[in-house]
C-alpha cells in the first residue's frame, strides 16, 4: 500500500524543518493549507504536503 510508504512528520519535525513555531503549524494546519492526518491522538503530516506548502510559498502562490 503506497500510504504506508510515505514519510509522515510530527508538528515537532515540521517546526525543524521549516524553522518556524508550533503556533504557526497550528495556523496552517487550521486554515488547512496543511493538511494533517490524525492517528488517534496524535497528529501527522505528510512530507510531501509539507514540501508542496513550501514550494507555493516560494512561488507565490501561497502566503504563509
Amino acid at each position: 500500500m503506497e500510504l504506508l510508504r510515505e514519510r509522515y512528520l510530527t508538528i515537532r519535525d515540521v517546526c525543524q524543518r521549516l524553522r518556524i513555531s508550533r503556533g504557526a503549524v497550528d495556523n496552517l494546519r487550521r486554515s488547512g493549507r496543511l493538511p494533517e492526518v490524525r492517528i488517534g491522538r496524535a497528529v501527522r503530516f505528510r512530507e510531501r504536503d509539507v514540501e508542496d506548502l513550501l514550494r507555493k510559498c516560494y512561488t507565490g502562490e501561497l502566503e504563509a
